[in-house]
């Protein structure tokens, strides 16, 4: 797959596992993705993602995000919550 994530996957409100991995995913993730709560597993490695995370994905254990183009601002975001499990490879 190529180009960005579509912000629609966040209608998908039953959603419980996503998995994009290893493809050509590029920009940000959507807000909307944050917004699904019944979502356990997000696997978004190895993709060129860039920009910031969504916050609400951070309490999320079963989420995966290395090997993408974060910058700096990752860091930054993810800060700002005590633990964030999708960055963990980016410590």
């Amino acid at each position: 797959l190529r180009g960005s994530i579509p912000s629609e996957l966040g209608l998908l409100t039953e959603l419980t596992r996503l998995s994009l991995s290893n493809n050509g995913l590029s920009g940000p993730i959507p807000d909307a993705l944050g917004q699904l709560t019944n979502l356990e597993y997000l696997y978004l490695e190895n993709n060129n993602l860039s920009g910031t995370i969504p916050s609400a994905l951070c309490n999320n254990s079963g989420c995966a995000l290395c090997n993408n183009s974060f910058g700096i601002d990752i860091v930054i975001d993810c800060l700002q919550v005590e633990e964030c499990a999708c960055c963990s490879c980016f410590f």
